[in-house]
């Protein structure tokens, strides 16, 4: 397994918070794979999360990829817990645009972004949202259609290790049919496995389109 410099070398900005602050809130995250407790100190004003510190420390250089998660959402509107994406942090941590930050995404690595659901649901009250098939896809606006197309690359494909060393940008969308660019050529089952996933959540899609763009 190797490691971005920008992983390796990062210096820790969220530090371990020892006393209690006030008017702050706490939530302690049980990880599965790390088989250890977190906890993040924060606050929420106007939406927004602020993140002042944490308490608990995960292996080198997991501690380091979610010291970056956490810089990812600090700031940033609740909402944004809900769909940060491991193919994001994966491109904020790259020394390359074209070189995966990580070999692949290994459990540990996906385990780090069951903290974010967690806190969602701890911060809303409600669940993280299930993808599901949006059978009036066709009908929404570009913007919304690469939003939801996002999302099922953020649930569907990126978390999987198969698909990690692909990158793809929703094009066009022109009846029924999606033209989708990609970083490098995929194979022709690879194809018909990458349209049944997304035939699953929009059910009129018709056909996919891939254009590689090196």
């Amino acid at each position: 397994m190797k490691f971005s410099n920008k992983i390796v070398k990062r210096k820790i900005i969220y530090p371990q918070i020892q006393n209690d602050l006030e008017h702050v809130k706490t939530y302690v995250h049980q990880f599965d794979v790390f088989e250890t407790t977190m906890e993040i100190i924060y606050q929420v004003e106007y939406e927004t999360l602020k993140v002042h510190g944490i308490r608990g420390e995960l292996k080198s250089p997991y501690h380091q990829i979610f010291d970056g998660l956490l810089e990812l959402v600090d700031g940033q509107k609740i909402g944004s817990l809900n769909r940060i994406s491991s193919k994001e942090l994966d491109y904020f941590f790259r020394d390359e645009s074209t070189v995966p930050a990580v070999t692949y995404y290994s459990p540990e690595y996906l385990d780090l972004f069951a903290v974010m659901s967690g806190l969602y649901e701890k911060i809303t009250g409600l669940q993280s949202k299930t993808l599901a098939p949006d059978l009036d896809f066709f009908e929404r606006s570009f913007s919304e259609q690469i939003d939801f197309f996002e999302e099922i690359l953020a649930q569907e494909i990126y978390p999987y290790r198969e698909w990690t060393e692909f990158n793809f940008d929703l094009d066009d969308i022109k009846d029924l049919k999606l033209t989708i660019i990609l970083d490098k050529q995929m194979s022709e089952i690879k194809k018909q496995e990458f349209q049944r996933i997304l035939k699953k959540f929009i059910p009129h899609l018709g056909s996919i389109e891939l254009l590689v763009d090196f």
